[in-house]
């Protein structure tokens, strides 16, 4: 978790776009859960398996969605979150108006995510 707490923190994009923005973000993987909480963009802890809804964004996917998420090269549909939102394979819920305000700085974090092993499908 480590590793990816610092590549998140270590990006300069992400750092620009999320410089104002503090939020928790849930991703719901099939049954599992990982929470990522942002302050002032920059991830301050990743908690895994959790049961609390939190107050800012809810990612919610099955497992298998997420595994084509994750593959080197996605199907068209899976190969990024607003793609998986619109087909169906994705549901987003809690703070509509964090999302769309910070909706580059959540893809970007979804993209590291993407790259670890944490909370993998």
């Amino acid at each position: 978790m480590d590793e990816l707490i610092a590549a998140i923190n270590d990006d300069p994009e992400l750092q620009r776009r999320g410089r104002y923005y503090t939020c928790q973000l849930k991703l719901v993987v099939g049954d599992r859960n990982v929470m990522f909480s942002v302050e002032n963009g920059q991830l301050a802890r990743i908690d895994t398996d959790v049961t609390i809804d939190p107050d800012g964004i809810t990612l919610a996917a099955d497992a298998d969605a997420w595994r084509r998420h994750r593959e080197s090269l996605p199907a068209p549909g899976f190969h990024d979150i607003a793609a998986m939102q619109d087909q169906g394979h994705l549901s987003i819920s809690g703070d509509v108006v964090r999302w769309l305000s910070n909706m580059g700085y959540v893809r970007g974090l979804v993209k590291h995510w993407s790259r670890s092993d944490v909370c993998s499908p």
